[in-house]
């Protein structure tokens, strides 16, 4: 056996994270041959500059590290970690997002070493000249857990349900592949009636099911539905995706189809990450039949062998109703499934960390066996408090919205002479949003881009981070004619492309989600645009210091390119 290696794994450990994600870091600690000690940098920037990276031999960043957000690794640890010369490892998921800016960082910190759901196909498209001499391991996004290998289950005869499926709606932008979640769902659940299946299957948010009930479920089901996971699309620089939800905040009933005719045919399958899923082991452990489109599935599932095929036109599904009826080969082929995924143990943590610890086999021994500055940090994290703080804080926020709410609006002149004319409940929920946006706007946090769309019936206010450039282009002329006609019919806020939230009370101290009108993080104005047409005044009064100056004395606009900056080229 070789020498033990000090081994510091930078990972967000949260109460509230996902039981498998929790799993997978407690399994890195706990059983590696090594001495694997954790440390949360998330929101402990002062905590992480008293590490001394010099006490370890490697240094290994958890997919829970967002590595291209401050807020996750701070600066100070980012310039660490660059300097460290011993072995650099890093876990990563989501790899179809942010493509250039990971594949920099990645470069920046020099990492060498890359555990990737990436398929080796895909690897060059995603990594390759990005970034030189970088090692990539093929890994998984979920393993089997003792807890759930070790699960008992019902005989397939005692359930009760023949199909039982929840899927989500992925966003657009992962491409046919992402959206193939729902679509399986919604296929077989209108032609399961014709052949007398008992199902329970949704997409829909709020029949999700967690935790030990849904262990429960799957194992009240004779079969489930499932595809690969991943996204048949990737988005180097965010264009894809700011593209998608820019068009949704416009059309928020449009579907799929739709947006991957306008928008994404043209980038469907330039990267494809197709990946087994946590929930295909959690099917195989609980002796689940599994209905599912046919594909690599990373190479652990066969057809017929370990999952009844489905075609995704569904033209078999006569066939698939069938052998949910013949229990002696449903019973072979679950018990076929568990024998292979799960007891041979091929896909547990602890082939995991056994990986793991063969890479970390290969970095010198070095560091010294003191880890004072480790200690150090540590401390200083526990008695910042931040993640009680952090509790507090989301608890006090969430209880002081109500006022929060209410003194935005009192706290702007224009928006509380607007609300003094117009008293409704539902005119005070657009109040509160844009008081809110004309504040972010005034102390610079966010810049905002205005157009008059649709004939100068719509007006789209799209927020920017700072440091970008604003491509502006409503007046206050142009809408004070669209109120005083009468024809500026619709007014929509998309925030979505800064976050979903916005901030009512100090530095974020109180926020709030600002809406979702086609995708999460934005909103449409109703009520206020009805007091704005029967009060142009006041309504334009709100609504100048978000739209594009008016020209100057001598005929000029102050951005006669139609854009506006604070001085940087950088696009938005």
């Amino acid at each position: 056996m070789s020498e033990r290696r000090a081994v510091l794994l930078l990972c967000w450990t949260t109460p509230a994270e996902a039981q498998n994600v929790a799993e997978h870091i407690h399994a890195l600690e706990t059983r590696s041959r090594h001495d694997v000690r954790t440390f949360n940098p998330v929101d402990r920037a002062d905590a992480a500059a008293v590490l001394d990276l010099d006490e370890f031999d490697v240094v290994v960043v958890h997919y829970t590290i967002v590595a291209t957000m401050d807020r996750y690794l701070p600066p100070v640890l980012r310039e660490k970690i660059a300097a460290f010369r011993g072995l650099k490892v890093q876990f990563i998921q989501d790899e179809y997002r942010w493509i250039d800016a990971v594949t920099a960082r990645l470069r920046k910190l020099g990492i060498d070493v890359l555990f990737t759901c990436v398929p080796k196909s895909e690897l060059s498209k995603v990594y390759g000249d990005r970034v030189p001499g970088l090692r990539t391991i093929p890994t998984l996004p979920g393993y089997v857990s003792d807890e759930l290998a070790g699960r008992q289950t019902p005989p397939i005869a005692d359930r009760t349900i023949d199909v039982g499926y929840r899927g989500r709606t992925l966003p657009y932008w992962l491409g046919k592949l992402g959206h193939e979640k729902v679509e399986i769902g919604d296929g077989f659940a209108a032609r399961a009636a014709d052949y007398g299946l008992v199902c329970d299957i949704s997409s829909a948010e709020g029949d999700r099911i967690y935790g030990d009930a849904w262990y429960r479920f799957i194992g009240s089901c004779k079969a489930t539905l499932g595809t690969e996971s991943g996204a048949s699309i990737g988005d180097y620089d965010g264009a894809v995706e700011a593209a998608v939800k820019d068009y949704l905040v416009r059309r928020p009933d449009a579907s799929f189809e739709e947006v991957h005719r306008a928008l994404l045919e043209p980038h469907e399958g330039n990267v494809v990450i197709n990946t087994v899923s946590s929930r295909i082991f959690e099917a195989a452990a609980l002796r689940t039949a599994m209905i599912l489109f046919e594909g690599d599935y990373s190479g652990a599932l066969q057809p017929g062998t370990h999952y009844i095929p489905l075609e995704r036109d569904f033209s078999n599904i006569g066939d698939v109703a069938r052998r949910l009826r013949d229990l002696p080969f449903l019973e072979a082929l679950t018990e076929r499934t568990h024998a292979d995924l799960v007891a041979s143990g091929r896909y547990s943590l602890d082939r995991l960390v056994a990986q793991f610890d063969d890479i970390v086999d290969e970095a010198p021994a070095r560091a010294r066996a003191a880890k004072p500055a480790y200690e150090r940090a540590r401390r200083r994290s526990a008695a910042s408090g931040r993640q009680v703080v952090s509790r507090l804080r989301r608890t006090a926020g969430r209880l002081a919205q109500p006022i929060a709410m209410g003194a935005v609006v009192a706290g702007d002149t224009d928006v509380r002479r607007l609300a003094a004319r117009h008293r409704s409940g539902a005119l005070f929920r657009d109040l509160w949003r844009i008081a809110a946006l004309r504040r972010a706007v005034a102390n610079g946090s966010i810049l905002v881009e205005s157009r008059l769309e649709e004939e100068g019936s719509r007006l789209v206010l799209t927020s920017r981070p700072p440091g970008t450039r604003v491509r502006a282009r409503a007046t206050p002329t142009a809408i004070r004619q669209g109120l005083e006609r009468r024809n500026l019919t619709d007014l929509i806020w998309n925030h979505s492309l800064v976050g979903e939230a916005v901030g009512l009370v100090g530095n974020g101290l109180v926020s709030t989600i600002v809406g979702d009108h086609g995708v999460r993080g934005a909103y449409a104005f109703g009520p206020f645009l009805t007091a704005a047409r029967e009060q142009p005044e006041l309504g334009i009064a709100v609504l100048t210091p978000l739209l594009r100056a008016e020209p100057d004395a001598d005929g000029r606009a102050p951005d006669s390119a139609e854009t506006i900056s604070d001085g940087t080229d950088r696009e938005g």
